[in-house]
């Protein structure tokens, strides 16, 4: 099973990032757009995982979401990684909310490791962001680059974050699909 642990966005989030994403769309730009019903802000990548191992991931997660209580959080800009001349990734970037978010993602990792699951934490610390685009070659670039400027202070979207879920990814050529497996509120015991 190729598992990631992620919180949810709301509609309103969805319905900009969708506008967003056909603005740079229409740059033409060679970048892999999200498709906006997959939005979603990853926590945890677990990758391929045995079923065997879905136990140990819900009761790490049981205990992480019940020592966290619901927050919200403003996306507040656009922003890339990698430079920019060459932005890998483009994304919305996390304002009022980045500390929880970041504490959530350190409980539920903490928890994983407790468990003795088989899961590498990134070795990078966690930029809470929703994913757009990655780029698959510098066509156009120099278009996006100027809608990147444009568009890099955004109006501020707000998300409640009142559950962490489970969900499987299953790779197809059309691209990714996303199943939730399981999911569990914040600040409730199960």
């Amino acid at each position: 099973m190729r598992l990631f642990i992620a919180v949810p966005i709301s509609s309103n989030v969805r319905e900009a990032a969708d506008r967003a994403i056909a603005k740079l769309r229409a740059t033409g730009a060679d970048f892999k757009w999200v498709d906006p019903g997959a939005l979603h802000m990853t926590l945890c990548f677990l990758g391929d995982m045995p079923e065997s191992s879905r136990p140990g991931i819900e009761r790490a997660m049981t205990a992480a979401a019940a020592g966290a209580g619901p927050f919200e959080i403003e996306f507040d800009r656009l922003g890339f990684f990698g430079s920019a001349d060459h932005p890998r990734v483009l994304w919305l970037g996390v304002g009022s909310g980045a500390r929880q978010l970041k504490s959530l993602e350190a409980a539920i990792s903490r928890r994983l490791v407790e468990e003795r699951l088989e899961f590498k934490r990134e070795e990078r610390d966690y930029e809470p962001h929703l994913t757009l685009g990655r780029m698959r070659s510098a066509k156009n670039l120099e278009r996006l680059r100027g809608d990147i400027k444009a568009f890099a202070i955004v109006p501020t979207l707000r998300s409640q974050v009142d559950r962490v879920v489970l969900y499987e990814s299953q790779l197809s050529p059309q691209g990714p699909a996303y199943a939730a497996l399981t999911e569990f509120p914040l600040g409730a015991m199960r």
